[in-house]
């Protein structure tokens, strides 16, 4: 492999701690909305900023990989799957285990389609 691919490959893995600040001041604007502080009335917008940050992050990894190795779809996906799946099942899982200690009958069925909906990424 060239010096030139060792230091393009690299790049695939670059901390940003400009995006990791933008990410806690989401993550912060959503919990103190929830939290219901006044301050924060238009909290709600930190999830459009993780969907802006995510758009920016797998356009970066497409541009990236299609400039110094030939890109493939089905390999983008596949990475795709193997990142947010395993946490996915977790959530999953732990939520259906809450469900069933907290939830009512009535609402348990509620929670399946959710579950089910979830699954599927719908």
């Amino acid at each position: 492999m060239t010096q030139l691919r060792q230091i393009e490959k690299s790049n695939f893995i670059k901390f940003r701690p400009d995006i990791e600040g933008m990410r806690a001041i989401a993550v912060l604007s959503v919990l103190l909305f929830h939290m219901g502080f006044s301050a924060i009335p238009g909290g709600f917008v930190g999830v459009d900023i993780f969907f802006v940050i995510s758009g920016f992050l797998i356009t970066q990894d497409i541009y990236n990989r299609s400039v110094t190795e030939k890109f493939n779809l089905m390999e983008f996906y596949l990475r795709r799957v193997r990142r947010i799946f395993p946490s996915l099942i977790a959530v999953l899982i732990a939520s259906t285990v809450a469900a069933v200690f907290i939830l009512l009958p009535s609402e348990l069925e509620n929670f399946s389609k959710s579950a089910l909906s979830a699954s599927i990424s719908l």
